[in-house]
């Protein structure tokens, strides 16, 4: 049953996830007892589908019981411990708790960089939450600087052409326009289209050329390509669709050399 339902999560079939989960949960009780880390995550990747589902409480509920058994098995150290944390926290936030959602974002932060290291991208990832929810609260100098922590992490570890990077520059920028500094805040703004952009309309040409969508996929490689002409300042033909992959290795190339 807990092997059905992670595959309905990947196929984002979260009602039938939920059905899986709780099954796997009666079985796991009767087998090993309440307590069992095995019931610990079950209850930790049901809360996450409740959420997913819009359904706070009783995520709020899975995951409350999840950490109370994962800190039993593991003791206040260990990732797992802290990957509940942080989940919890995320129901929390969604239902406008702060308090509590800031604690346990910290709590995990604690937990992450002592276990992880400063520089791992779970550590940058506990770090933006907390600065969304500085952003959220109006406290302009912690969120600032969780950022750029984060920022720094990700781009050590997935570089800028990544989403979660541009996630990040998205909300520095938020901050800056929530403290009217707009000119600042366009050039994050700014600086998330000309690094996302390219990374995602190349991975859609990829998946359009994998479902055989070969039409699909030779507008994504075009807009891909327009857009590494226009940072490397030359004009293309557009009916070229190597040309335009090739134009975005030489673009990649180049931001490579530079950075």
């Amino acid at each position: 049953c807990y092997k059905l339902a992670n595959s309905y999560v990947q196929v984002n079939k979260h009602e039938d996830a939920v059905l899986m989960y709780r099954e796997a949960i009666m079985i796991q009780s009767q087998l090993h007892g309440n307590d069992h880390l095995s019931v610990a995550n079950s209850l930790h990747n049901l809360g996450n589908c409740y959420r997913d589902l819009t359904l706070y409480q009783k995520s709020a509920e899975c995951l409350t019981r999840s950490l109370s058994l994962s800190t039993v098995n593991f003791q206040d150290e260990n990732e797992e411990v802290a990957d509940t944390c942080h989940c919890l926290a995320m129901t929390l936030m969604s239902t406008c708790e702060l308090d509590e959602a800031t604690s346990l974002f910290e709590r995990a932060l604690a937990i992450r960089k002592k276990r992880l290291g400063a520089l791992d991208l779970n550590t940058g990832s506990t770090l933006y939450s907390l600065a969304v929810i500085g952003q959220m609260r109006g406290t302009w100098n912690n969120a600032t600087k969780h950022c750029k922590e984060a920022l720094r992490i990700q781009r050590m570890t997935v570089g800028d052409d990544n989403v979660i990077t541009a996630r990040t520059l998205e909300c520095i920028g938020r901050i800056h326009m929530d403290k009217r500094e707009f000119e600042n805040a366009i050039q994050c703004f700014n600086t998330c289209i000309s690094q996302g952009k390219l990374k995602l309309q190349r991975e859609c040409g990829i998946l359009y050329q994998f479902r055989g969508e070969s039409s699909k996929a030779r507008d994504m490689f075009i807009k891909a390509g327009k857009h590494a002409s226009e940072q490397l300042g030359l004009l293309v033909h557009e009916s070229d669709e190597l040309d335009m992959i090739d134009l975005v290795s030489k673009f990649e190339e180049k931001k490579r050399q530079t950075s």
